[in-house]
């Protein structure tokens, strides 16, 4: 599902700590979300006795990070942790909901160039038991495997490794369906 093409992914606005917006930025990744900090680069000195300037990326909009989830809200996606603070909304009342288009200027990304991550966004409902699929990343990249569960957000297998057959859990965003690669 593409990103502003389905309209199933809504974007949200998430109060982090300051200073940790990329942090919470990979946490939500790493999680199967789509989240995306605004940066932007400036010429700076990195200390007052340096004669040349460099570029150093800052952090456009400090104390939040944009996450985009399939549903309305945005609160079942995201896991309780220390360096989120609240959605931005009205007080007490369901976090709101934020203009795709918007959001895509003030990020200043395009539908079509984004990376593969915004464009799909995996929940482990393309894997039903019993496929096959190739996985990506990882010690066992490249091996073909046959689905046996899924669980959390992460494909379960059997593999044979030092004579008898071992569970194996690899994220369903580090697999790919067999047919489509």
């Amino acid at each position: 599902m593409a990103v502003g093409q389905s309209g199933e992914l809504r974007w949200f606005a998430l109060r982090v700590l300051p200073q940790r917006e990329m942090m919470a930025a990979k946490v939500l990744r790493y999680d199967g979300l789509v989240a995306e900090v605004k940066t932007e680069r400036r010429l700076r000195r990195l200390t007052k006795w340096d004669k040349e300037r460099r570029y150093i990326t800052f952090n456009a909009a400090p104390g939040y990070c944009f996450i985009a989830v399939p549903g309305d809200d945005p609160r079942v996606f995201v896991r309780p942790l220390h360096i989120f603070r609240s959605f931005v909304g009205p007080e007490d009342g369901p976090p709101a909901r934020l203009n795709h288009g918007s959001v895509m200027n003030f990020l200043q990304l395009e539908d079509g160039d984004l990376p593969g991550y915004y464009r799909h966004f995996k929940t482990g409902r393309e894997f039903s038991i019993g496929d096959t699929v190739i996985i990506a990343t990882g010690p066992f990249r490249d091996h073909q495997v046959r689905v046996e569960d899924v669980q959390d957000g992460e494909a379960l297998f059997f593999m044979r490794m030092l004579g008898k057959d071992q569970e194996v859990r690899v994220s369903v965003n580090d697999c790919i369906k067999a047919e489509a690669a």
